[in-house]
């Protein structure tokens, strides 16, 4: 065979397929065009299915995507103080869209109980007392709080300050009913601090598009609303009565709102990337080409004397394409020998996802064990929980002042303030054991074993009341139990499953302590 000048010339298709022409100074027989056109339609086809399928890939994005641009967010993370709407904005949204960052969100939002008692304090003299009025007053202010109904109340407003990280409110009460109504913190900010609860003004041009609203809200906003219209530069902002309104923050090292999760929105976009990734991957090791070889004549001398000629062989090539699946392509070629080719899965399999979720609960400071399971023993989730406790505790003590400060409005002579009792659902058994031994050494801890129980004051006093008038505790006898019989077991109590180390959890799983399998 003669020697060829071979010029490569890239083109270009409407597919974007780079296609190249071989000019050579041997006229090409007319079977020979032919066949280099439909090779070269042959790998333009085949190209366009994997870059079809792999540009659709790509447009399925995270919504996350969509509606918060990472470059912005980032931006926003760097200056919250300036962007304090924008990432409210964010944290709401990823509420609803995200299953990480909502039970993030509402593990801490929901750990606490809000169990309370209420106790007396500021007596310096017992025997000025008179137990008449001591009990009335106890009574009264039993039922106060008791109308405020601070376990549901105060639940929500916990879900809240977990998520944007402060809470303004303003609450409404009449005899026997009590909400709190949230107010929108786009026109809020922390104005003061009064007995070490915070204090907001609010921005009265709220009401400028709303005034059908200024019927429905309380007296004090319509009065401020006045003065405002009065001096629309002056009265702005103004801030609300210390009597109604209400002020809680996750952060309080800082007067603007930082969503306490802020710092983890990286992780959530690393999650979806890898989730995207995988998938990508996952659909490029189901890629199959299959090559159809066209026979050559048993005695050819020259080239391209096929046995079959190319329009019978594109006839069957066609045939055997309409019926391949989707993710199966296929070629013409005039080799020999060609084998199916596949991309195989590496040796070595990393899972990234699983990596960007340790990642996410890591960033948390959550134990990624309270949502799946993994080899870490009891005792270590429990030490892990006891530090998410201490952050809830945090929190509970400051609505523990905000509902004083309004009680010592309440009590002139004699004074009570409500408790929250430092007990979640994770620790609630260990709590309601330590306060009933307390209870049964005399120490004055029944009332807050009777509210770890699940009983408020209210319940606790009229139950015990009403019992009484029923005749109950002479009517109904004690269940038998270990305290009302004696028994023959004997041996050490069993230890708590929160408890077990590693190896005592192997033990148990295989039972090791029973003899028959001892060997």
């Amino acid at each position: 065979m003669s020697e060829q000048n071979q010029e490569i010339n890239n083109t270009q298709n409407n597919t974007n397929i780079t296609t190249e022409t071989i000019a050579t100074n041997i006229p090409l027989s007319k079977d020979d065009l032919q066949f280099q056109k439909l090779m070269q339609a042959n790998f333009a086809q085949l190209a366009k299915l994997v870059r079809h399928d792999f540009n659709e890939n790509k447009q399925v994005e995270y919504a996350f995507y969509k509606n918060f641009n990472r470059d912005k967010v980032q931006q926003w993370l760097s200056k919250p103080q300036s962007f304090e709407k924008q990432l409210r904005e964010v944290v709401r949204f990823l509420f609803v869209s995200s299953s990480h960052f909502r039970r993030a969100v509402l593990y801490f939002a929901t750990l606490p109980m809000f169990k309370y008692t209420i106790e007396m304090y500021g007596c310096s003299d017992f025997d000025e007392l008179e137990p008449k009025n001591v009990k009335k007053k106890y009574l009264d202010v039993v039922n106060y709080v008791d109308v405020m109904n601070v376990e549901h109340e105060y639940a929500k407003i916990s879900l809240i300050c977990w998520l944007e990280d402060t809470f303004f409110g303003y609450e409404y009460r009449l005899k026997d009913s009590f909400f709190i109504q949230p107010l929108d913190p786009n026109f809020c900010k922390i104005s003061s601090i009064e007995d070490g609860v915070y204090n907001f003004q609010f921005d009265l041009s709220y009401y400028n598009a709303r005034l059908e609203e200024l019927d429905r809200v309380a007296p004090e906003f319509k009065e401020k609303y006045t003065l405002y219209l009065s001096d629309r530069k002056k009265y702005r902002w103004q801030e609300l009565s210390s009597e109604r309104s209400i002020c809680q923050k996750i952060n309080e090292n800082c007067e603007y709102s930082v969503p306490p999760f802020s710092g983890i929105l990286e992780s959530l976009y690393d999650i979806e990337d890898f989730k995207q990734l995988k998938k990508s991957k996952t659909e490029l090791e189901n890629y199959l080409i299959l090559g159809f070889s066209i026979p050559y004549m048993k005695n050819a001398t020259s080239e391209n004397q096929f046995a079959l000629s190319l329009d019978k062989s594109l006839e069957f090539y066609n045939l055997a394409v309409d019926q391949l699946p989707e993710m199966v392509g296929a070629l013409l070629s005039p080799f020999d020998k060609i084998e199916a080719i596949r991309v195989d899965k590496s040796e070595k399999s990393i899972n990234t996802v699983e990596e960007a979720e340790d990642a996410f609960y890591n960033d948390t400071g959550i134990s990624k064990l309270l949502f799946n399971s993994g080899n870490a023993s009891g005792a270590s989730l429990t030490k892990s929980v006891e530090i998410d406790e201490m952050l809830v505790y945090k929190f509970l003590k400051q609505s523990e002042r905000l509902i004083n400060r309004k009680l010592k409005l309440f009590c002139k002579k004699i004074f009570f303030k409500l408790h929250f009792l430092e007990m979640t659902y994770m620790s609630k058994d260990d709590y309601i054991k330590n306060v009933k031994e307390g209870s049964m050494a005399g120490v004055p801890c029944k009332m807050r074993y009777a509210s770890a129980l699940g009983l408020s004051p209210s319940a606790t006093i009229h139950n015990e009341y009403l019992e009484k008038v029923l005749g109950i505790p002479e009517r109904w006898l004690p269940l038998n139990s270990s305290f009302t019989q004696s028994g023959n077991n004997g041996g050490r109590p069993n230890t708590n499953e929160d408890e077990l180390s590693p190896s005592a959890e192997v033990t148990i799983e295989q039972d090791a302590n029973n003899p028959d399998n001892r060997t």
